[in-house]
């Protein structure tokens, strides 16, 4: 399989459409009140409803609850759950889409959470840059030692301070099943610069192709 390309932080309708005009993958829909790249659940269902199915739409949630996720499940047509907090490994098992856990990680020891939460060499898990008081989005990169030592465990998904300049250097270093940016490729929080995000993609694709 190709690598899998996520661009996160959509917050406008335009934006989804252009990411996946520049070939992403996956999109994430961040429900975080935390961050300005926080969406509502109208325009969350408007940017799912305006992608027809081109890419999957990942629903972004910091220590929400059960009930708060499905309510928002049943307004929004998500594919995707990911919990980005300290959510225990039993809530991955609680709704009808499949979910998966990421980790902010800065020293070995936090990799030893990561068995408890990954049922599978299919099952999906990502590692982003660990930050005093936010959970991701802050352009931080993942140490490269950390995250090679995390392979084994499933599809590692690399997040934390990649752009167009340093996607291909941290895919030769690390060699990830997919890139996940926000920050990388924007002109302010939650609104995208099109043509970083062709520039993210394009670097990407052309590195993940190489045979390592």
């Amino acid at each position: 399989m190709s690598l899998l390309i996520k661009i996160c932080g959509i917050t406008r309708v335009e934006d989804a459409l252009a990411a996946v005009d520049a070939g992403a993958d996956w999109l994430g829909l961040n429900f975080w009140p935390g961050t300005k790249r926080c969406v509502k659940p109208a325009t969350a269902r408007a940017i799912v409803e305006a992608l027809e199915g081109r890419a999957e739409c990942v629903g972004v949630f910091v220590n929400a609850s059960t009930e708060d996720i499905q309510r928002i499940l049943m307004d929004v047509p998500l594919d995707r759950i990911q919990l980005h907090g300290q959510e225990e490994p039993r809530m991955l098992s609680q709704f009808s889409i499949p979910a998966f856990k990421a980790f902010a990680v800065e020293s070995s020891a936090d990799l030893d959470r990561i068995p408890s939460y990954v049922a599978d060499n299919d099952s999906y898990f990502l590692l982003d840059a660990r930050h005093p008081t936010l959970p991701g989005g802050t352009g931080q990169r993942v140490n490269t030692e950390l995250a090679n030592a995390a392979h084994g465990h499933g599809r590692l998904l690399l997040a934390g301070g990649l752009r167009p300049e340093n996607v291909a250097d941290a895919i030769t270093a690390v060699r990830p099943f997919g890139v996940d940016t926000a920050s990388g490729v924007e002109h302010a929080p939650g609104v995208k610069d099109p043509a970083a995000m062709r520039a993210f993609i394009q670097a990407a694709r052309s590195v993940a192709e190489t045979p390592s």
